[in-house]
């Protein structure tokens, strides 16, 4: 499966990024979502039918940028 690193801002602490983590899991496509609070990023394994744009309207929707 293809992975994509997106960069996440306002991640300050791993509940940020565990809340960032369950909030996304459901976008279409996504299979799995790991989120590196310290450094600011989240790495998504996805199938064909994923849509960047849509992930990120989700990390939106739970209070973070991408």
């Amino acid at each position: 499966m293809a992975q994509t690193k997106i960069t996440i801002t306002g991640l300050n602490n791993k509940a940020d990024g565990d809340k960032l983590a369950e909030q996304t899991s459901g976008v279409v496509g996504v299979k799995f979502v790991n989120v590196n609070h310290e450094q600011g990023y989240a790495v998504v394994t996805h199938g064909d039918d994923f849509n960047v744009d849509n992930f990120k309207a989700a990390v939106a929707a739970a209070g973070f940028g991408a």
